[in-house]
C-alpha cells in the first residue's frame, strides 16, 4: 500500500505573525505569603495547603461561618447574689452605701457648682424619680426592724420641730422630723402669703373718736364666709390640719359606721383654740407700718371686738385667725 504524505503549509514570512491573547493573572489570594527578592519587590507564592483554611474563602466569602456558635449560659443569680455583687463592687472602689447614694443623687459640689452626669446616669435617675421606688423606700425605712430607736436621745427626737433632721443619724426620728420641718415651713409660708394685702383679708376702718368697738355690723355677714373661703384658698394645708383635728371620726354604733359629721365652718377655729363663738383677730397696723399696741387689745368676753383708742386715721386692719 503506497505511504500518502500530507504536505504542512508554513506560513510564510510574509504572513501577519500570530495572535497572543494576554492571560489576567490570577487574583492575589489572602493565604498567599510575599517573599522578598533581591532585588527588594515582593512576589507571592501560595503557602503549603493548610486544612484549617476555606479555599473558597475568595470566591464564597459568604459561606464562612455558617454554623452558630453556641451562646453561653446566663447563670441565674437569686435576688441575693446580686445584692452581694453590688456590695463586692461598692467594696473595690471603697464605697459605703452612704456614700454611693451620696453621690448617686448629689446635686452641687463642695465648691457650690452642678454636677455634671452622663447621659446613662441621668436616665437612671429620671426613671427612679418618676417611679414608685422612692415611696416604698420611704416606706420600708420607716418600719425597718433595723431603724428602731437606740437610745432614749433617739426616741425624744421623733417628730421633732427645732432640732435640725440634718444632724439626726437614726433612720426613723430623722424622717418624722423631716416631715414636721417642711410641712411647718409651709404653714409659716401660707400664713405669710394669707395676710398679704393682695390675698384679701384687708379691710379699713374710720374713726372720729378715741375709743371705737368693732361690732358685727361693722364687719358684716358675708364677712366670716368670704374670710374661710380665702383661708381656703391660701391656707390649704393648715385648713386641712385644723379641720382633721377639729372633726371627729365617724361614730361606729352596732358595728355601723355612721355618717361623716358635717364640717362646722366657722366653727373649726373656735374648736381648736377656744371654746367659745369664732374669734378674728383684727390687728391695727398705722399707715407708717408700725403697730398700734393700743388697738390690739382683744376683749375676751366680745368676739370679733377690738378697743380701738388709736388716734391716727385711716387704721388699716389685718384680719388673720387665731
Amino acid at each position: 500500500m503506497p505511504t500518502r504524505f500530507h504536505h504542512l503549509h508554513l506560513p510564510s514570512q510574509s504572513s501577519a505573525p500570530p495572535q497572543f491573547t494576554p492571560v489576567s493573572a490570577p487574583p492575589i489570594s489572602p493565604h498567599t505569603t510575599p517573599i522578598p527578592s533581591a532585588s527588594g519587590t515582593g512576589k507571592h507564592r501560595r503557602v503549603e495547603p493548610n486544612e484549617n483554611i476555606n479555599p473558597y474563602a475568595d470566591i464564597l466569602p459568604s459561606f464562612q461561618n455558617t454554623q452558630p456558635r453556641a451562646k453561653k449560659r446566663k447563670v441565674a443569680r437569686s435576688t441575693s447574689d446580686k445584692i452581694l455583687l453590688v456590695l463586692a463592687a461598692l467594696h473595690d472602689v471603697n464605697w459605703t452605701i452612704s456614700d454611693f447614694t451620696h453621690f448617686l443623687f448629689q446635686i452641687k459640689d463642695d465648691s457650690g457648682h452642678h454636677i455634671h452626669r452622663s447621659q446613662k446616669h441621668a436616665q437612671t435617675l429620671q426613671h427612679f424619680f418618676s417611679g414608685k421606688a422612692p415611696g416604698e423606700i420611704l416606706d420600708t425605712w420607716m418600719h425597718h426592724p433595723f431603724g428602731s430607736f437606740n437610745s432614749e436621745e433617739d426616741k425624744s427626737l421623733m417628730y421633732s420641730a427645732t432640732t435640725p433632721f440634718t444632724e439626726i443619724n437614726s433612720i426613723q426620728p430623722c424622717l418624722t422630723s423631716f416631715a414636721v420641718q417642711i410641712v411647718h415651713k409651709q404653714l409659716i409660708k401660707e400664713a405669710e402669703k394669707a395676710v398679704h394685702s393682695s390675698s384679701g383679708l384687708h379691710a379699713s376702718a374710720f374713726s372720729k373718736v378715741d375709743s371705737k368697738k368693732i361690732e358685727w355690723v361693722d364687719i358684716g355677714a358675708t364677712t366670716v364666709p368670704h374670710v374661710m373661703s380665702l383661708l381656703k384658698l391660701h391656707q390649704p394645708l393648715t385648713w386641712k390640719f385644723m379641720e382633721t383635728i377639729a372633726t371627729r371620726p365617724p361614730r361606729v354604733i352596732a358595728q355601723v359606721v355612721q355618717p361623716a359629721r358635717r364640717s362646722r365652718n366657722p366653727e373649726v377655729v373656735s374648736t381648736i383654740l377656744k371654746p367659745s363663738p369664732p374669734v378674728i383677730m383684727l390687728t391695727c397696723e398705722t399707715k407708717g407700718g408700725d403697730p398700734c399696741l393700743e388697738c390690739s387689745k382683744l376683749l375676751p368676753d366680745e368676739p370679733c371686738t377690738i378697743a380701738s383708742t388709736c388716734k391716727r386715721n385711716p387704721l388699716v386692719w389685718d384680719v388673720s385667725p387665731i
